[in-house]
C-alpha cells in the first residue's frame, strides 16, 4: 500500500505526517507510518482483511471537510472510510487530503521528533556545499592530517553524487489544463511497465511542474488531481522508455470535470 498526503488548501503535499492504518477484524491490530519529504508513504503488505486510515499531523486535520466528487473513487480522494484488501498482493494507492489548522499559532502547535529529525537531515543537505567550500579553505591554510582527510571525505562523496546523478535519467514534466494554466498538485504515480510495482510518488509545483531522477528502464505514468480527468479519455497512462536516454519530457493535458448542476 502507497499513497500521498497533501494540503487541501495549496495542494502541496504534507511531509511528516503519521498514518495508522488498522485491521478492523483484529484487536490492537495498528501499523503505523510517516510520510516521507514528498508526502509520501509506503506501508508493509497487508493480510486480507477491513481497514481505515487515520492520519494525524501537529498542524493539519484529518478527514477533510472538503467534499469529494461524485466521480472521484474513495482512494484518490481518501476521508477515513473503511476498505477491504482481499489479496495480500494487492496494491493500493491512497490521496489523502488534510486541512490545514490555521486558526493555531506557531506556540500552540505540538512538536514532532520525526519531523525535527526530517528537519534536522534536511538542513545538513543544505549545508553541504557551504560546509565543503570551508573544509577546502581551512585544508589550504592549515593542512594537517585531519582537516586534509575531512577534505578528501567531502571530495569523494561528492563525485559519489555526480556519478549517481549522471547514471540516472531525469524525468521533467507539466501538468496543464485544457486551457494550457498549469495544474498544482497533480499526484504523479511512476510505475514499472507492466504496473506490478510503485517507483516513486510526487505533485506538481505550483507551476505544474516536476522532475525525477529514475533508473534505466520502462515505466508507466499516471496523473491524477480531484476535479479533473485525463484529456485523452482513451489514455489513462503514458509509457516512457528511459533505457538509452540521459533524459525525457513529458506534457500532461488535464480538462475539468463538468459541473453536476
Amino acid at each position: 500500500m502507497h499513497g500521498i498526503v497533501f494540503n487541501t488548501k495549496n495542494g502541496k503535499p504534507i511531509p511528516f505526517a503519521r498514518l495508522f492504518i488498522k485491521n478492523l477484524g483484529e484487536v490492537n491490530s495498528i501499523e503505523s507510518v510517516t510520510s516521507d519529504e514528498h508526502g509520501v508513504f509506503h506501508a508493509f503488505k497487508l493480510i486480507p482483511g477491513e481497514y481505515t486510515i487515520e492520519v494525524v499531523h501537529t498542524e493539519f486535520s484529518f478527514p477533510t471537510k472538503e467534499k469529494r466528487i461524485a466521480i472521484v473513487s474513495k482512494f484518490d480522494f481518501y476521508k477515513g472510510e473503511s476498505f477491504k484488501i482481499q489479496d495480500e498482493h494487492e496494491e493500493l494507492y491512497f490521496a489523502l487530503p488534510m486541512d490545514p489548522l490555521l486558526q493555531l499559532k506557531k506556540s500552540e502547535r505540538g512538536i514532532s521528533i520525526v519531523g525535527l529529525a526530517y528537519s534536522w537531515a534536511r538542513l545538513v543537505r543544505h549545508l553541504f556545499y557551504p560546509l565543503m567550500i570551508a573544509s577546502f579553505v581551512i585544508a589550504a591554510v592549515y593542512p594537517i592530517i585531519y582537516n586534509l582527510v575531512v577534505a578528501a571525505i567531502y571530495i569523494l562523496v561528492l563525485i559519489s553524487a555526480v556519478h549517481r546523478r549522471r547514471q540516472s535519467p531525469l524525468l521533467r514534466g507539466s501538468v496543464v489544463d485544457n486551457k494550457g494554466k498549469p495544474v498544482n498538485g497533480a499526484v504523479i504515480r511512476i510505475m514499472d511497465s507492466s504496473l506490478n510495482s510503485l517507483f516513486v510518488m510526487r505533485m506538481t509545483n505550483s507551476k505544474g511542474q516536476f522532475d525525477i531522477h529514475l533508473s534505466k528502464q520502462d515505466y508507466a505514468i499516471f496523473c491524477m488531481k480531484q476535479g479533473f480527468v485525463i484529456a485523452t479519455n482513451d489514455k489513462m497512462s503514458d509509457l516512457i522508455n528511459l533505457t538509452h536516454q540521459k533524459s525525457s519530457t513529458l506534457k500532461i493535458i488535464l480538462k475539468p470535470l463538468p459541473s453536476p448542476f
